[in-house]
């Protein structure tokens, strides 16, 4: 529903945004397998904004705090919708993933 507003506002922004949602919210389930749960929960944990963010600035050779800055000075001067829709999308969305993936299998 989230990606689906943001690509009437920014297609590209959505599209990047689903490569990293869709493929998990698809194939990843609750299981009785220890191994297949802690295998998920590493990947999504692998594909949340914190992880993404240090991972890029690592990359980069930047600070993140940069990062953030850049993102804020893109919000408030530009009318950039990338810092909100990583804040109250695409991070609910990874926290809700693995709570998903950890609830009991019946």
């Amino acid at each position: 529903m989230a990606l689906s507003s943001v690509s009437l506002v920014n297609f590209s922004l959505a599209f990047f945004t689903a490569l990293l949602v869709v493929p998990p919210a698809l194939f990843f389930r609750p299981t009785h397998s220890l191994v297949l749960n802690a295998l998920q929960q590493f990947t999504l944990f692998a594909l949340s904004p914190p992880v993404l963010l240090l991972l890029a600035c690592r990359l980069l050779e930047t600070d993140p705090l940069q990062v953030f800055s850049h993102l804020l000075y893109g919000y408030q001067i530009l009318s950039s919708w990338t810092f909100p829709i990583i804040c109250f999308g695409y991070y609910p969305m990874s926290i809700a993933a693995m709570y998903m993936v950890n609830l009991p299998v019946e």
